[in-house]
């Protein structure tokens, strides 16, 4: 399914017009539009409308989102006091802001600098550049001291107190930032919820990458407590982010997450690591929640992006005609190029033929649609049996497929559009045309979400292995040992659905997932495929190692 939304992170990111998300309406001011029913079934939300009588999803998610945020509890506000305002653009900084309820910042009043930007100092120099990426990916994957990352302990020494505002901000109850459309040009009408600008997304990955820099220096000088505390505030970060509405959002939550893994995960192999340190922290991580789950953003933000392109539809296609918003649909998802789209007819002069069937089309009927395909996707995604979780995956890849050999080509598409002149088929068969194109990369997601899941697992109980080894003077002979005295039951791993892998050698034991490729590598994980010059999916057990005593 990833090929169907391609293209879409690009058309979002290149929308720059701004529409101000906080315009009330009264009951007078809105139409009364016909071609949609407002219902559960068919719109899923009823209010708000805008002054054409549709609902204003773009209006409905900030309504939601900003629900009992202020300035003082809104994490995003202590983001925007110290990060730049590089990501958000200029035309849309003076309502952004003001809906944080804060002014716009001088450019000049802020200090902060990334690693990058910091260390080149502007140099164009190619070497440079080069030698400067790979500390800074070396920085942020491996403990480090003054000595071998003399950059890096630099930048650390100039922006520690920035990366403590963002560290004690990351503890504010709440964030919102707000979710504003891009407006586009009024002769090229654009779904609104698609056009969503996230500028701070960026600076939400820009801070995990500082925090864990800073966190593996810690580490190389022993200072553990500090690291420690440096991947709790990326945990609080990630926690933010995935509670927002849209899966992209999701995503770069569960990435984050993954930063500090890295981190947590040299923590509990690190010499230094102390019995009472071993303690508190594995005390802390029985007690973390997990991030907001991917079938909720499917749910929200995936279910009214795809609503709202057929509202956008519906609302433009009287306006500028059938070929005009089968370009838009062409732009959004990269359908067949638009002069090729008049052969939905036999004839290419028949445009007012194709024209007189969509008018005639029942939206509601393709609101229906949608919103079972919608049902169906969150089911699956929500069902915690692995197995029967695939299962419901690889039913919904078979229909979806059965369902593009229906309309796979455009001549057998004219056929159906030919062959089914009521409303109610129409609405039915352009249903089948979306739902193939608006579905999202659902099984890829919770592939995401899976791992973040195992890691979670696999930390928890590397560290309850750890204590168990301090106290015991032993390596524990199997996870079992573990119960009940450290946790109250083994996890099945995220990633198959079965035990997970423990594996005890002279060195070291190991606990870890099987990771994306299902494949018991014994516990090599993708650090050890990049060491020995292999592909990432060669060896990718997701792995928390504990040292002998």
């Amino acid at each position: 399914m990833n090929d169907r939304r391609t293209g879409i992170v690009c058309t979002v990111l290149g929308v720059l017009m701004l529409v101000p998300v906080g315009r009330q309406l009264g009951a007078q001011e809105l139409a009364q539009q016909s071609s949609i029913r407002i219902s559960k079934e068919t719109t899923s939300l009823t209010k708000p409308l805008d002054d054409e009588g549709y609902v204003d999803y773009v209006q409905a998610i900030n309504d939601q989102y900003s629900n009992g945020v202020t300035a003082e509890n809104n994490f995003e506000v202590v983001v925007r006091n110290v990060l730049p305002p590089d990501e958000i653009q200029a035309e849309m900084r003076e309502e952004y802001f003001a809906v944080l309820g804060m002014s716009v910042p001088k450019e000049d009043s802020f200090r902060y600098q990334d690693y990058i930007t910091f260390a080149l100092k502007g140099s164009q120099d190619a070497e440079l550049q080069e030698l400067v990426f790979e500390e800074h990916e070396q920085a942020m994957s491996a403990p480090w001291t003054e000595a071998t990352q003399p950059r890096a302990a630099k930048w650390v020494t100039e922006f520690s107190s920035e990366l403590d505002k963002l560290v004690e901000g990351s503890k504010r109850s709440r964030y919102y930032q707000p979710y504003l459309a891009g407006a586009g040009d009024p002769d090229e009408p654009f779904p609104r919820l698609v056009a969503l600008l996230l500028p701070s997304i960026q600076q939400q990955r820009e801070i995990a990458r500082a925090l864990a820099i800073r966190a593996m220096g810690r580490i190389g000088s022993g200072g553990l407590s500090g690291a420690w505390g440096d991947a709790k505030a990326m945990h609080r970060v990630a926690a933010h982010i995935g509670g927002g509405v849209t899966l992209i959002e999701s995503l770069v939550a569960i990435a984050i997450n993954s930063i500090a893994f890295d981190v947590e995960t040299e923590i509990l192999r690190s010499a230094h690591l102390t019995d009472t340190q071993a303690k508190l922290f594995f005390r802390e991580l029985k007690l973390r929640k997990p991030l907001p789950p991917i079938a909720d953003r499917i749910d929200e933000g995936e279910r009214y992006m795809g609503l709202d392109v057929v509202t956008t539809l519906v609302r433009n296609m009287k306006q500028h005609g059938v070929i005009r918003m089968l370009k838009m649909l062409n732009d959004l998802i990269g359908m067949p190029n638009p002069k090729t789209m008049t052969a939905f007819v036999s004839l290419r002069q028949d445009t007012d033929l194709l024209q007189e069937m969509f008018e005639k089309v029942d939206w509601n009927e393709t609101l229906v649609f949608l919103n079972q395909w919608y049902d169906r996707v969150v089911l699956a995604a929500a069902e915690p049996n692995y197995e029967k979780r695939q299962q419901s995956f690889a039913a919904i890849e078979k229909d979806l497929a059965d369902l593009t050999n229906e309309i796979g080509s455009l001549q057998e598409f004219d056929k159906l559009l030919r062959n089914e002149r009521t409303p109610k088929a129409l609405g039915q068969t352009l249903g089948k045309v979306l739902v193939g194109l608006l579905t999202p990369a659902i099984d890829a997601a919770s592939r995401a979400e899976e791992r973040s899941i195992a890691k979670g697992e696999v930390l928890l109980l590397g560290f309850a292995l750890r204590c168990y080894q301090r106290e015991h003077g032993v390596a524990a002979s199997s996870l079992t040992d573990l119960v009940p005295d450290y946790v109250d039951e083994i996890p099945l791993d995220a990633c198959s659905g079965k035990e997970l892998k423990y594996l005890v050698t002279e060195d070291s034991a190991k606990v870890y997932s099987v990771g994306f490729n299902g494949r018991d590598d014994r516990g090599l994980s993708y650090v050890d495929a990049e060491e020995q010059g292999k592909s990432f999916d060669e060896w990718d057990d997701i792995v928390a190692e504990i040292p002998a005593n």
